[in-house]
């Protein structure tokens, strides 16, 4: 496990306590520390008083006053621009550009703000748009292993009638 630094100063200028920071701590970071914590009800509702978090249908969202702490905005764009593939092969024999290489190119620039435009700097549908196309990557990998089998029965003539 990671060491945790503790901004004590952004802490008492935000009103909160070590266990309230720990527990933001814990949901910006995937519940990373969750075996060591007690998320009690009580200390998530006063954080969601304080304008921390949003509890929402058995979830928990950071709020924008979070990114004080967190800028998990920019990770997850770059987690998911890694993600998504850059180029691909057309039919024809070229490449096709999908998505900028870098986040630094001026492609990339405006892909970023469109990213923040449409996302709102709403951190959960951030991390639910990465899994959202990690998925469709997984299932179209699995497309092409079957179609590649397939195509490769029909090569061998296995079933043939």
């Amino acid at each position: 496990m990671d060491n945790i630094t503790i901004p004590v100063d952004d802490i008492v200028k935000n009103g909160l306590s070590i266990n309230e920071y720990l527990l933001l701590y814990n949901i910006s970071n995937g519940y990373a520390i969750s075996g060591l914590l007690d998320p009690s009800l009580v200390s998530l509702s006063l954080l969601e008083k304080k304008g921390f978090i949003k509890l929402s249908d058995n979830q928990v969202f950071l709020r924008d006053k979070a990114k004080v702490f967190f800028n998990k905005d920019e990770d997850l764009f770059l987690v998911w621009l890694k993600t998504y593939p850059t180029k691909v092969v057309k039919k024809s024999g070229g490449k096709r550009a999908l998505s900028p290489s870098s986040p630094d190119t001026i492609l990339g620039k405006r892909l970023k703000k469109k990213w923040r435009e449409v996302l709102k700097n709403n951190v959960g549908t951030c991390i639910r748009t990465v899994q959202f196309w990690d998925l469709v990557l997984q299932l179209y990998a699995v497309q092409l292993r079957i179609t590649t089998v397939i195509k490769w029965i029909e090569s061998v003539g296995v079933f043939d009638v």
